[in-house]
């Protein structure tokens, strides 16, 4: 996969959505907690295969990376699979970004002032991961087709440096 890098110039709006139908009452009440040093970005998907919602989050302290937590099938979350990274990470995103059918991951690492693609291996785990540079600090990371071809393309918030658009290839 190569992604290529536009610098909008002018000043571009990214807009995050989820929408969910749901059948609860719309009230809440606290379930469990999972340790976590400094927890950073919060995503949802089914990483595995086996039909249930998995947690990704970034653990933004050390060891910083990506943690995945496998559900379990009755909502509880097993333990943390860490995959580190080369600074504090500040976002995720899920998305097939290769094609294969199983969700992977675009992380915004803004210590590092670079994206990580992580692709899934189809089990839950995860290739090392592919690094994307950018100018200043990467902000936050968005996935979608961009481009009207057909894959999902990454657009990285990037400070004050700009918005990225990284085109699949």
């Amino acid at each position: 996969m190569t992604l290529t890098a536009e610098l909008g110039a002018a000043a571009p709006t990214v807009a995050r959505y989820r929408t969910a139908v749901a059948g609860g009452s719309g009230t809440f009440e606290f379930n469990s907690r999972y340790d976590a040093l400094w927890s950073w970005s919060v995503a949802l998907g089914d990483l595995n295969g086996d039909g249930a919602l998995d947690v990704v989050y970034l653990q933004h302290v050390t060891p910083r990376g990506v943690a995945v937590r496998f559900n379990q099938g009755d909502g509880t979350l097993g333990d943390a699979n860490l995959y580190g990274t080369s600074g504090a990470s500040v976002d995720v995103a899920l998305g097939d970004l290769d094609g294969d059918g199983d969700l992977d991951l675009a992380v915004a690492v803004g210590g590092g002032s670079e994206v990580l693609v992580l692709r899934n291996e189809g089990d839950g785990t995860f290739d090392d991961p592919d690094v994307y540079p950018v100018e200043g600090m990467a902000t936050g990371v968005a996935l979608g087709d961009m481009d009207g071809d057909g894959d999902l393309d990454l657009v990285v918030a990037g400070g004050d440096f700009g918005t990225y658009v990284f085109r699949n290839k």
